[in-house]
Order: C-alpha cells, then structure tokens, then sequence
C-alpha cells in the first residue's frame, strides 16, 4: 500500500482487524509518523530515546481506545491523537524521573542522599535488588542518570537494542515488585509526592 492509502479510517480498520493488517498499520505509523512526533518531544526538550521509551509505555493504552467500537475522530486528526498521547507519556515519564535522579552510578553504589530522600532511595534500592538484579539494577541506576542507550549498552557490553530491551523487561519486574508489595509502593509515593 502507498502512503496516500492510509487515512484515518484505513489505519483505524487495519488495528481493529488485527494481524497483518494490524502490523502493517503500526508499520506505517512508526515510519511515517516518526520525524514528527520526535520532532515535537525534541521541541520540548526530550531525547530520541525518552520519546523511544514514552511510545513504549503509550502505545498499548492509545491503541485499545481508539480500536474502540464507540471511539470517533471527530475534531482532530488520528496523528494529532497520537502525537497528544505521545507527548503527554513522555511528560509522565519526565515527571517519575525525579524518582531516580538522586541516584549516583559509583561502582553500582547509591551515593549518600539527604536525608528527606533517604528511606525513599532505600526502599527503591531494596526494591532493585530484590526484584530485577544486579545487572539490571546498573542499567536502570544508567539510565536514571541520564546515559542514551547506546552509552548504556557500551559499558555494559552489549549494544544499544540489546539494552534497551533489557531496560524494558527490567522495568516490568520493577513495575512488579512494586504490584506484590503495595505497602512499599504507597510509602514511596507518599515519599516522593508528599
């Protein structure tokens, strides 16, 4: 199919079929829809890898609302839904960033924090250790600071698909540890937003 195919309806048929057509509609999506909506993160001030990481984290949601039987289009386009979607993800993720940034990569160590973040940066330090590894602990601890994937992925000797897949599952078990021990989640998110 040529790009001029694929309106709005044509990609929104093609999602709620599925299989094939489904994967050549998110085909289309990520590789016409691409420049633009890196351009927008970008514009905010995000990276390549953060707009990455938000369309990961969006883009299970965004397609189950509008493969909806009572989802309508009705005053923008389904690009400008997508991009919103995208952009309000990576504000989300910016805003759990504070989460980590306290966080110092010395020999995988956690440096000293001050002391109204310390129980916080314990129970998540506990948490990495308990649920995700070592190697995963250094990832995510690398990422948190900031390193691109490929940074990651060269000091752990891997390359950067391979890190950021990794980056994924690991924050899944994170995301996990964190479903089977509520208690901890609930004072750390009393921690972090007061």
């Amino acid at each position: 199919m040529q790009n001029s195919d694929w309106t709005d309806a044509k990609i929104l048929a093609s999602l709620r079929a599925g299989g094939t057509t489904r994967r050549l509609a998110w085909e289309f999506i990520f590789k016409n829809w691409r420049n633009r909506y890196l351009q927008k993160i970008r514009n905010l001030g995000g990276s390549d890898d953060e707009t990455d990481e938000a369309l990961g984290q969006m883009c299970i949601g965004w397609e189950r609302t509008v493969t909806r039987p009572d989802f309508e289009l009705k005053i923008a386009s389904l690009g400008w839904y997508f991009d919103k979607s995208l952009v309000n993800a990576w504000r989300r993720l910016r805003q759990q960033k504070p989460i980590f940034s306290e966080l110092k990569i010395e020999n995988t160590k956690i440096a000293e924090p001050p002391d109204g973040d310390k129980i916080a940066l314990e129970i998540l330090d506990e948490a990495l250790k308990k649920s995700v590894g070592e190697d995963c602990r250094t990832i995510l601890l690398l990422f948190a600071q900031g390193f691109s994937m490929e940074e990651i992925g060269q000091k752990m000797g891997i390359g950067a698909a391979s890190a950021k897949n990794q980056k994924c599952r690991c924050l899944l078990r994170l995301k996990n540890y964190f479903d089977t021990n509520p208690d901890k989640k609930v004072v750390l998110k009393n921690m972090i937003y007061g």
